[in-house]
């Protein structure tokens, strides 16, 4: 296919407008307010002579993986501000996601064979602008690289099938490894793009019988392996240097899971997590991903049986999406057993938005969305009137079953309120506190479903009625409105009650220059925010915290805490105020000196000092 000038017009438009979409809520964030965005952004901070190790093992140290250091490594060097820092970190994310409308737009236009530029711009728009993939991409975590990769993949399988020439199939057949691998690198969850790539690669074959659309074994899986191996390596690398032998597996299967699955509580345990995972999935895509699937599953069928309804685009496709959403549901579902089971049967109370989750699964939502549109709409034969019920049926089921035996236990529980996504739409919460619980949360969700389920139904009418233009801009105007409605009440009202936390402290701090040379410990208090949010501000120090060490063994150090401490609760050393600070302020942290070494250092540098007696 050769692009038109219109061509271009589209994917330019189609970049700008989601670099729009992604990038002002990216500009209007400063701070993190999650856990793994330390853990990624620690190696980032390495690349560039931070060694963020004592933040992160007191942080509970927990290892991501590594892949993300590369992503954010141009903000860290380039700027010395690390609000600016962050910031752009964030904006980077916006950049990276504003190609995936670029790549559904390519992959409608050569594949699946879309005619008319307005018709492939649509189908791209409808697969990449989904608000709770959008809402997870923001956040400065392994998530934004899973997203983006999965298009990557997919595009890199389509275009080594149907490249002009061996020399070109062997590139995109090793490109196709290398980001599948990276996929990896970035979160421990990528290995499901390991599998589905290799799985669709192998399937190939049987579906085609054109021995030149084979991506070739010998290349794909040689050069895999050689990237595996160059992973493994840097994995001790990053470890080794931040974490040594004390890393906190946030990833991986948690043992003992797989035997939860034989017993019955393991059981009636994942039947409600699972049931919620789908839920979560169809509601939040206005049902888009229970048709992808189901006509995913059609799509397959036809191609086994060499039926000529379907292209090897189409069924290519269509394999890949099925493959990376199943695994990525298998995998998370499993990976969560434990801690759901123990939220049922156990005394644990927390986390209760794991059985609601959709993070570890919204990597896979665009190309099911792309599925599902393209069928409803372009290629109407392949979805005919008895699918379409059966999708409505699924979501209904859905919903019902939800209703009945997984909502229930969302009541007087603690939720982390980013991780309920577009399901908290109908959930009034405090703005400035990062996990809520209330009475009347079921409801609340199980309201979202109703209304989801009913603007899914008139989806489907439009579509029905061949107004699939129509159709699309229904989606596309509920999606950016529950994206912008997340944004501005979740990720932005979090970010700026956590500003308004450290901003004193860490400026205070930052404004004694480069003493970090000499002195670059600071302790953080349990009074005090957490540690992942001082350490990302603090760039140049090493943050410490009770979990780390003994705090009798450190001096002369800056301590941040809340409360002033009375004297039953002092520890050993000498502490010493900075005049001019509020202390009597119970709204923020303070920043308190410990050890007259560094008292005497900050008295050269013109800072005045007064010794705290208690």
């Amino acid at each position: 296919m050769t692009m038109t000038k219109q061509d271009r017009i589209c994917m330019i438009s189609l970049f700008a407008v989601m670099l729009v979409l992604m990038g002002v809520p990216a500009l209007c964030l400063s701070t993190n307010t999650v856990v793994d965005e330390l853990g990624t952004l620690t190696n980032t901070a390495l690349l560039t002579g931070r060694n963020w190790g004592t933040g992160i093992l007191s942080n509970g140290g927990y290892y991501y993986r590594y892949g993300m250091a590369f992503v954010w490594l141009l903000p860290f060097l380039i700027f010395k501000d690390p609000i600016i820092v962050y910031k752009a970190a964030s904006f980077v994310n916006a950049l990276f996601m504003a190609t995936t409308p670029v790549m559904a737009y390519y992959i409608g236009r050569r594949y699946l064979k879309l005619e008319k530029e307005k018709d492939a711009a649509l189908l791209a728009a409808g697969s990449a602008i989904i608000s709770s993939v959008m809402f997870q991409a923001i956040y400065l975590r392994g998530d934004m690289m899973l997203i983006v990769l999965n298009w990557v993949c997919a595009l890199f399988i389509l275009n080594a099938m149907y490249a002009k020439t061996k020399k070109e199939r062997q590139i995109y057949t090793i490109l196709l490894s290398f980001c599948a691998v990276y996929a990896y690198a970035c979160h421990s969850r990528g290995i499901v793009m390991v599998i589905a790539s290799a799985m669709t690669v192998l399937l190939i074959p049987f579906f085609t019988k054109e021995r030149e659309r084979r991506i070739p074994y010998i290349s794909f899986f040689g050069s895999m392996a050689v990237f595996l191996v160059i992973d493994k390596i840097l994995v001790k690398y990053f470890r080794h240097a931040i974490w040594g032998n004390a890393a906190a597996h946030a990833t991986g299967i948690p043992k003992g899971t797989l035997k939860l699955l034989r017993k019955g509580t393991g059981i009636k345990s994942y039947i409600r997590m699972a049931i919620g995972w789908l839920y979560n999935s169809f509601s939040s895509t206005l049902g888009l991903v229970c048709v992808g699937l189901i006509a995913c599953v059609i799509i397959v069928f036809l191609m086994i049986r060499r039926s000529k309804k379907v292209t090897s685009q189409e069924g290519t496709l269509a394999l890949f999406g099925f493959l990376s959403y199943a695994g990525s549901f298998v995998l998370g579902t499993v990976f969560f057993l434990k801690s759901v089971k123990k939220n049922f049967y156990g005394t644990s109370k927390i986390r209760v938005d794991r059985i609601v989750y959709d993070r570890y699964i919204c990597c896979a939502f665009g190309i099911l969305c792309m599925v599902a549109l393209y069928v409803l709409i372009w290629k109407r034969d392949l979805f005919g009137i008895r699918a379409k019920m059966l999708s409505v049926a699924g979501c209904g089921l859905t919903l019902v079953l939800f209703s009945k035996i997984t909502a229930p236990y969302l009541n007087n529980q603690s939720f982390v309120r980013k991780y309920m996504g577009m399901l908290c739409t109908f959930v009034k919460t405090h703005a400035g506190k990062l996990t809520f619980e209330g009475k009347h949360v079921s409801g609340g969700v199980i309201l979202f479903g109703v209304v989801a389920l009913l603007l899914f139904l008139l989806v489907l009418l439009l579509c029905q009625k061949k107004k699939g233009c129509q159709a699309c801009t229904l989606i596309l105007f509920v999606s950016v409105l529950l994206f912008g409605y997340n944004v501005k009440n979740i990720t932005i009202s979090e970010n700026n009650t956590r500003e308004a936390r450290i901003s004193s402290a860490s400026s205070l701090i930052l404004s004694f220059g480069d003493i970090y040379k000499d002195y670059s410990y600071v302790w953080a208090e349990e009074t005090a925010a957490p540690i992942k949010s001082y350490q990302v501000r603090l760039m140049d120090y090493h943050l410490i915290g009770e979990e780390y060490q003994s705090f009798n063994d450190t001096d002369n150090v800056f301590v941040i805490a809340k409360k002033l401490p009375n004297e039953k609760e002092l520890k050993s050393g000498a502490y010493y105020l900075i005049d001019g600070e509020a202390y009597d302020n119970k709204k923020e942290d303070f920043v308190y000196v410990k050890g007259t070494k560094l008292k005497e250092a900050l008295e050269e540098r013109g800072v005045s000092l007064t010794a705290y007696t208690g």
